[in-house]
């Protein structure tokens, strides 16, 4: 029914955790695992994969010297299932959500993806797994609009990450188009979540669906500044404009140039809030308390979410202390993530 794939880089340990947890919770999706990872994580890698079987099924693949998103799209080409999600090495899905997602998409053609509430948390601890947890919400979102050039506006207005969805599969590979052409790896991630709502709807759903984990040892992008400077932006920058200028032509049937007026002026909204977005952060992590006590006290957040769990919290409320509550919509869906991460 649904594949889920995972391209990874020797980070062994999360991949792990997340298949543990597939396991553990009687998960029926099949895991594509494509590693690009050095010879101590491809054997760590293979011993996991060994000790659960019969219990898990996994697809393990070896892309060594591929970047992320390639290696993203090469597990997309050899899913066999009608329907895939993409995850991070890092993070999780929900099964039950999976299920609930592709049932969607079977009954509302006209939607390209579907996805539901996202958490981000962050262990006080460096590595996968630790016993104090912040959590924040992750914002997935409704792409809606009627027409394609009406979604585009809309989506880099206000920027979220449907490749973090579940999609239709052939749908999903059509969506990384010319991404072969890519030298930037930014422009990777932004062209194909702008094909997939150039292509058709989004819908978010009410019930808990990935899980995302926030640590140093995430590969981050490059500063916005840093970002339009470098070398390999203005050829990307041409390869994004063809590529979504392609998809908007035969999505909404309009001129070529009708399509790529609406992406380059939609375009430069995401390049003016991004940046804004940047400076802001930039003032407030040298203004802000909050990040000095952060920094030079950190076992300050620890203590401050065991004195607010004293307090009560709203039933749909994303935090930790409400998603631990049996009150909580979102409750039976974390608790066995809560016990992986925290028990491992």
């Amino acid at each position: 029914m649904l594949g889920i794939v995972i391209p990874t880089m020797n980070r062994s340990e999360f991949v792990i955790r997340q298949l543990n947890y597939y396991a553990e919770v009687g998960s029926p999706f099949t895991v594509y695992v494509g590693d690009s990872s050095n010879q101590e994580h491809i054997d760590k890698m293979l011993l996991a994969i060994e000790n659960l079987k019969g219990k898990l099924k996994v697809v393990y693949k070896l892309y060594p010297n591929v970047s992320g998103p390639m290696c993203l799209k090469n597990l997309i080409g050899i899913v066999e299932e009608n329907y895939a999600a993409f995850s991070g090495d890092d993070d999780f899905l929900v099964p039950r959500f999976l299920s609930k997602g592709v049932d969607f998409l079977e009954k509302n053609p006209e939607y390209r993806t579907v996805q539901g509430k996202g958490i981000s948390f962050e262990l006080t601890n460096v590595g996968p797994y630790g016993k104090q947890m912040a959590v924040t919400p992750y914002y997935l979102k409704n792409a809606e609009e009627e027409t394609p050039s009406q979604r585009l506006q809309a989506f880099l207005a206000n920027y979220w990450v449907p490749l973090f969805s579940v999609h239709r599969t052939s749908e999903f590979l059509e969506d990384h188009a010319n991404l072969e052409k890519l030298t930037d790896i930014a422009f990777t991630e932004i062209m194909a979540n702008c094909c997939t709502i150039i292509s058709g709807k989004s819908k978010l759903l009410d019930d808990l669906y990935v899980v995302r984990q926030c640590h140093p040892q995430r590969h981050l992008l490059a500063k916005h500044q840093k970002w339009i400077e470098s070398e390999q932006w203005q050829p990307s920058y041409e390869v994004f404009l063809e590529t979504l200028q392609d998809a908007l032509v035969k999505a909404e049937n309009i001129s070529p140039e009708d399509a790529l007026s609406t992406i380059k002026e939609s375009f430069d909204l995401y390049l003016h809030k991004n940046e804004a977005k940047e400076r802001q952060n930039l003032n407030q992590k040298k203004s802000s308390v909050k990040s000095y006590l952060k920094e030079y006290f950190p076992g300050l957040k620890t203590g401050y979410l065991r004195v607010k769990s004293f307090f009560p919290q709203e039933s749909s409320a994303i935090s930790l202390d409400s998603l631990k509550s049996k009150s909580s919509p979102y409750n039976p869906d974390f608790m066995p993530l809560y016990k992986t991460i925290t028990q491992g």
